[in-house]
Parts: C-alpha cells; structure tokens; sequence
C-alpha cells in the first residue's frame, strides 16, 4: 500500500468503528490504538475480563463484515485486516478528528 492508501483504509477503518455499538467501539479504540490491556480496559469501563474479551471480538467480527466490501478481494481483505489491526500504519490524531472518534471515546 502507497501513503495514499494507507491514509483512505485508516479513514475507512475508523469510519466502520463509528458504526460499531459504543461499548464495541469504546473496547476495540481502547486496545487496539490506545494499547490498552483487557485488564485496563474492564477497570476503565466497570466490565468483567469475559466482558471486555467479548467486546473485542464482536466488534472485529463486526469489522470484517463491514470491511469485506471495501476490498476488492479475499486475499486484500486479510492483507489489508492484518495491516489495519497490527498497526503498521501510523493513525495520527487529525485522522481520528477527520471522522470525529476522537471525541467518542
């Protein structure tokens, strides 16, 4: 993937999480970006470990449901999943106001 590239799939990523339910999404940004631990995470949000494991995974089965689309085939859909959630790619602050997350948390 080009700058270019990279820049549109964390503004689609992000743009897909702001349709996740707001635990999901709250779960999903707090680990995944943030690098929160599940045990930070469920003392952040009053949940149990069970819970916030829960969220997490629903809100990447989520993901990849809403994602699939975006990709033209299987084959970029795991590449590019694989890119977004390893975050191999730089999400800078402005990215995240661009589709208004940011402030969601």
């Amino acid at each position: 993937m080009n700058s270019m590239e990279k820049k549109e799939a964390s503004i689609v990523l992000f743009e897909k999480i702001d349709q996740l339910p707001d635990k999901q999404k709250k779960a999903i940004l707090l680990h995944k970006f943030e690098g929160y631990s599940h045990k930070e995470i469920c003392e952040k949000m009053s949940l149990s470990q069970a819970s916030v494991e829960s969220l997490i995974y629903r809100a990447k089965v989520s993901l990849r449901k809403l994602l699939v689309s975006y990709f033209e085939n299987y084959n970029q859909f795991q590449l590019g999943m694989n890119y977004l959630f390893e975050k191999k790619i730089e999400i800078q602050r402005k990215d995240l106001k661009e589709v208004h997350l940011y402030n969601h948390r």
